[in-house]
C-alpha cells in the first residue's frame, strides 16, 4: 500500500486527506493533477490569489471546489487554523505540502533592512506557520502524518540578486532538520525538497534564457526538470514507504554542478 487508506479514497471520512498549500502555481497544479488522477488520497488545496485553475481542476474530477479549494494567506495564523479546521472536519489530515514561495530579484546594495526582512519573511513565515500548526493538529489527532516544504537549489548554488530568497529557503531547511526530532515521537515526518530548475513556473518566468541554457549544460541529465518528477517525489514522501525519511533535505536538481 502506497499510503494509509489507498483503497479507501472514496470511503467518506475514513480516507486520509492531503492538503496542498499555495498550490496554484504551475508546479503546484501539476502535483494536484497527478494526485487527483491517482486517487490515493482525498485532496484539499489552498491558494492566496487566483484559484480559478484549481477550482476548474477539481470540477473536472466531479469534486466540489467550494469544499476542497479554499483561499488562504499562510502568513495569517488564525486564518490557517480556521482552514485546517475546515479540512479536518472533512477527513483526518495525513499530509501538509507547502508550495509557498516568492522570488526576489534585487541586489543587497539596493535593499534596506526592512525590505530584506520582508523578502525573507515571505518565504519563511508560511513554512513556520504550517510547521507549528501542522504539528499541533497531527499530534493531537494521533494518527501520524507528513509535512513537506520546498527549498531551492540556489541555497547550494547561489545566483546574484536573490540573497533574501536564498536566506529564506536556507532557513526552511534548518527548520526541517531541527524540528524532525520533535515531530518523530508523534510518527510525523518532516522533509524538504530542494528544487532545481523546472521547465515550468518560476524558472521560465524569472531566469534569463541564456542562463537557463548554461544551467542545462551543467546538469547531469542535460535538461530542466519536470513537474511530474516533483509529483513522484511528493507522493513517495507522503507514503508509508517514507516512514524512516525525516529531517531530510532532498535535492531534485538533475545533479546540477
Amino acid at each position: 500500500m502506497d499510503g494509509p487508506g489507498e483503497s479507501a479514497y472514496m470511503n467518506g471520512n475514513s480516507s486520509p486527506l492531503v492538503l496542498l498549500l499555495a498550490a496554484n502555481s504551475a508546479l503546484g497544479l501539476e502535483v494536484v493533477r497527478s494526485m487527483l488522477e491517482k486517487g490515493i488520497y482525498r485532496i484539499g488545496v489552498t491558494y492566496r490569489t487566483n484559484g480559478e485553475d484549481l477550482k476548474a481542476l477539481f470540477e473536472s474530477h466531479n469534486l466540489d471546489s467550494n469544499t476542497y479549494v479554499k483561499q488562504l494567506d499562510l502568513s495569517d495564523e488564525s486564518m490557517l487554523r480556521e482552514t485546517l479546521g475546515h479540512f479536518s472536519s472533512i477527513s483526518s489530515i495525513w499530509g501538509l505540502v507547502n508550495f509557498a514561495g516568492v522570488s526576489s530579484a534585487s541586489r543587497l546594495r539596493r535593499l534596506d533592512g526592512d525590505s530584506f526582512n520582508h523578502a525573507v519573511s515571505q518565504n519563511l513565515r508560511p513554512a513556520v506557520n504550517v510547521t507549528l500548526e501542522g504539528l499541533k493538529l497531527m499530534a493531537d489527532a494521533g494518527n501520524g502524518g507528513r509535512v513537506i516544504h520546498f527549498s531551492s537549489v540556489t541555497v547550494r548554488r547561489p545566483v546574484p540578486g536573490a540573497v533574501p530568497y536564498i536566506v529564506g529557503k536556507a532557513a526552511i531547511e534548518a527548520l526541517v532538520r531541527s524540528s524532525a526530532e520533535e515531530f518523530g515521537k508523534y510518527r510525523i515526518t518532516i522533509n524538504a525538497v530542494r528544487l532545481g530548475y523546472i521547465n515550468s513556473g518560476m524558472a521560465l518566468r524569472d531566469v534569463p534564457a541564456d542562463l537557463l541554457k548554461d544551467i542545462i549544460s551543467r546538469s547531469a541529465v542535460r535538461s530542466l526538470g519536470s513537474p511530474k518528477a516533483i509529483a513522484h517525489l511528493v507522493e513517495y514522501l507522503l507514503s508509508d514507504k517514507a516512514e524512516f525519511q525525516t529531517g531530510s533535505v532532498i535535492s531534485l536538481d538533475g545533479a546540477l554542478i
